[in-house]
């Protein structure tokens, strides 16, 4: 059984479009820019959320220092 051959122009032709195909899938640089941009801006954000709960999370501690504070001194005013 023989198997039908192409013409090399055909082959040729379906390489070209295939070729093609790919590079229509392929992101272009403004794709990249965009997604490189995309990406910095959620970094940021990222990033001044973990602070803003590193600060509150501060505050936490020096309120439970300064209520720990004020039960200590009236406990030794009472005391005396």
């Amino acid at each position: 059984m023989e198997i039908p051959q192409a013409p090399a122009d055909d082959f040729v032709d379906a390489v070209e479009d295939t070729v093609n195909e790919g590079r229509d899938e392929l992101a272009t640089k403004d794709d990249l820019r965009a997604l490189a941009a995309q990406l910095m801006q959620d970094a940021a954000e990222r990033e001044a959320r973990i602070l803003q709960n590193q600060l509150v999370m501060v505050g936490v501690i020096l309120g439970a220092m300064a209520i720990a504070t004020g039960i200590i001194i009236a406990f030794v005013t009472l005391s005396a």
